[in-house]
């Protein structure tokens, strides 16, 4: 009916000349298709419409055959007129050069209903019967023409940096495109740029299944057409591995990374390639728990790439933000400070303040703030970086809730502990809610959750969450990955609290013995256990055993960590307490008032470990995930 009116408020044609016209065209469309699944009534009409169309203006009959290689939702006429640099046919190109001309050929098409026109959008839709009747009208040549045409013009209007959430909604609006036209199978430079964007834009928005799926799709399909050794062959092979990283996946993404990497360096790609692809195995080796494996990538990827390119190209910018990752995985936090903060500076002048890139260095760099032992700091700092990423991408982007899973570190770390609490409870349902339980951002926010419910007395619900998260750490990182160890070590407080002393023994010593072969013995993961270790001995009243692990942490976290760090201070604390159990009581005064000064200078004046050590209570120190 809107077909039949459209055309005789255009044409003025009687209804008994209409309905002629009807009848002779319904033969042809059974010609066509003999078995459509799609009212003949309704294509006949179309059909009328259509030749009209071609007769008067050829150019708009074939970009409606375009639009019909893509997908039924709005297209955007930025599109169209993106496309003055691409050459289709003699017929479209001057629409797509002359605004005036494309006006029209859209007019054309809105007055015989073919296309409804939405001026407040700036976009144009076809219905999904009419492509159906298009495509079936086309022979197999002709569709891979107006399908390359397609793709043409999809990949003239790529656009800007994946990572700019102002960008995201123009990559919303291709998507469908993209995914319906089969953009994958094009063999173009320019449309296989835009797909890999397309992934790397779906991980930044946040749809990391989506991004695996396509990374997918585009990596067998151009590996089939183009070989190994292409250069977007290497490039996807790098994202998709790093989306399946990101769902899970680790077992098939880590042969890929190496691959990437092996090839990278085999066919002497350029610098910026291969910077790339050590970054990509620097993460990979996270995943692996190879932290100082990944540092030394990440080293030299940086030096590579500051030689060539200096201090502040984009890609020595994230060279360097992935060596400050390796570093703090390694515990070298005042080595990462520095790094990090000029980093973030560079990228809040290149990127802006609320880009994902920036927001995702200041979490970062509040990371080192606070494990360099500046608590109070680095929660201030945190607290804004968190309201500045709500406001960009929102409470639910990923990245936001990255940074609200620190914050509300930060938030214990100063002693906040139920605004902590609070914090992680809502992010651990939120990340669920998206990603599922066992994914890796569910997965570190459960174990921060565990430890704030601990420090708050619920002890079942801490010890419940804890034995769950390490066995789902576990099986997705592995039995001697550090973030299975830490798990254990956390929960291993928590059954000390329960009076599970031999439980929490067995559990910390085991994770001690594997941390000591995999991070080192002078990690801080590692000396952070050891005092989980010497609680536990101290609850048993085996105070000589106490003593020895306190006395032997102590100088090791004061090299490591500092002196006035907060957790030397708690130890050297502990260690007061292993000597008063001693009978040692003078030396056991000193030492404590030695830790009460300094911990007054560190901490806020109602810390929870500064109110321990004055009461002469033992202070338990807890460990987080860092993002990998």
């Amino acid at each position: 009916m809107e077909q039949a009116g459209a055309w005789r408020a255009v044409t003025g044609m009687l209804v008994d000349e209409y309905l002629d016209l009807l009848a002779q065209r319904s033969p042809e469309i059974l010609e066509l298709d003999p078995n459509p699944d799609y009212p003949v009534s309704v294509a006949a009409a179309w059909d009328i419409s259509l030749e009209r169309i071609r007769e008067n203006n050829p150019g708009a009959r074939q970009l409606l055959d375009i639009c019909a290689s893509m997908a039924p939702e709005p297209i955007p006429r930025s599109m169209l007129r993106g496309g003055r640099g691409v050459n289709i046919t003699a017929e479209v190109d001057p629409l797509l050069r002359e605004s005036i001309k494309l006006n029209r050929a859209i007019r054309d098409l809105s007055q015989f209903s073919l296309v409804r026109v939405d001026p407040r959008s700036g976009t144009l839709q076809m219905h999904r019967l009419l492509q159906t009747v298009l495509l079936a009208k086309l022979s197999t040549e002709e569709r891979d023409r107006m399908r390359d045409a397609a793709h043409q013009l999809l990949s003239a209007a790529k656009p800007g940096h994946h990572a700019s959430s102002v960008e995201w909604r123009s990559y919303q609006a291709l998507l469908p495109h993209i995914l319906t036209s089969q953009a994958v199978t094009s063999s173009d430079t320019f449309v296989r740029e835009l797909v890999h964007d397309t992934v790397l834009f779906l991980y930044y928005w946040g749809d990391h299944q989506g991004a695996a799926d396509l990374g997918r799709q585009a990596w067998n399909a151009w590996l089939a057409a183009s070989g190994e050794e292409d250069i977007h062959v290497i490039r996807m092979a790098k994202s998709f591995a790093f989306t399946l990283r990101q769902i899970g996946q680790i077992t098939e993404a880590i042969p890929l990374t190496e691959r990437a990497l092996e090839v990278s360096r085999r066919i002497e790609v350029d610098p910026e390639d291969l910077i790339d692809s050590l970054c990509e195995m620097a993460d990979a080796r996270r995943y692996q728990g190879r932290f100082a494996e990944a540092r030394d990538l990440g080293r030299e990827a940086t030096e590579l790439a500051r030689s060539l390119f200096g201090p502040d190209d984009p890609t020595t910018l994230r060279a360097t933000h992935s060596w400050g990752v390796d570093l703090r995985l390694c515990g070298q936090f005042r080595e990462a400070l520095p790094l990090d903060q000029e980093n973030a500076r560079l990228r809040e002048l290149m990127y802006g303040p609320d880009n994902f890139l920036t927001l995702n260095s200041l979490n970062g760099l509040s990371i080192d703030m606070r494990e360099s032992g500046d608590y109070p700091g680095a929660r201030d700092f945190q607290e804004d970086v968190h309201r500045r990423a709500r406001t960009a991408l929102g409470e639910e982007h990923p990245l936001t809730l990255r940074v609200a899973r620190n914050l509300a570190v930060c938030r214990r770390r100063d002693g906040a502990l139920a605004e902590a609490a609070k914090l992680s409870d809502e992010t651990l349902r939120r990340f669920v809610a998206r990603y599922g339980s066992v994914h890796a951002d569910s997965l570190s926010t459960a174990i921060n959750l565990s430890v704030d419910q601990r420090l708050a007395g619920d002890l079942d619900s801490s010890r419940q969450l804890g034995e769950e998260t390490a066995r789902r750490y576990a099986t997705l990182l592995g039995e001697n990955h550090a973030y299975t160890l830490l798990t254990q070590a956390n929960l291993a407080a928590t059954l000390r609290a329960l009076g599970a002393l031999d439980s929490a023994q067995e559990l910390e010593d085991a994770a001690a013995d594997r941390l000591a072969q995999t991070l080192g013995a002078k990690h801080v993961i590692t000396l952070t256990v050891a005092v989980g270790r010497a609680n536990t001995a101290y609850a048993r009243l085996d105070f000589d055993r106490a003593h020895e692990i306190d006395q032997a942490n102590v100088p090791l976290l004061a090299e490591i960590a500092g002196e006035e760090h907060p957790l030397t201070l708690s130890v050297t604390a502990n260690l007061a307490l292993d000597l008063r159990g001693l009978g040692r009581g003078a030396e056991a005064d000193e030492m404590q008032r030695e830790a009460v000064e300094g911990l007054t200078r560190v901490v806020r004046a109602d810390h929870p470990w500064l109110v321990a050590a004055r009461q002469r209570r033992r202070i338990e120190c807890d460990m987080a995930p860092m993002p990998l």
